[in-house]
């Protein structure tokens, strides 16, 4: 897969915790959905394999 080298625009910090914020679920939601998941897990074998990539990128600013 070939990434584009255009910067791209992001949203400040503090638009993304309120959007992650807007996005959580009740506890008892979420306990439900990750017993199904962990069923549909083990029903495949019990095992989850991730090949996961990351990138570090550090910056300074100005003086």
């Amino acid at each position: 897969m070939r990434r584009s080298s255009r910067p791209t625009r992001s949203s400040s910090a503090g638009q993304q915790r309120a959007a992650v914020r807007s996005n959580r679920r009740p506890p008892e939601l979420r306990e439900r959905v990750l017993a199904a998941v962990g069923a549909a897990v083990d029903g495949f074998g019990g095992t989850v394999v991730l090949d996961l990539r990351t990138t570090l990128v550090l910056a300074r600013r100005p003086a």
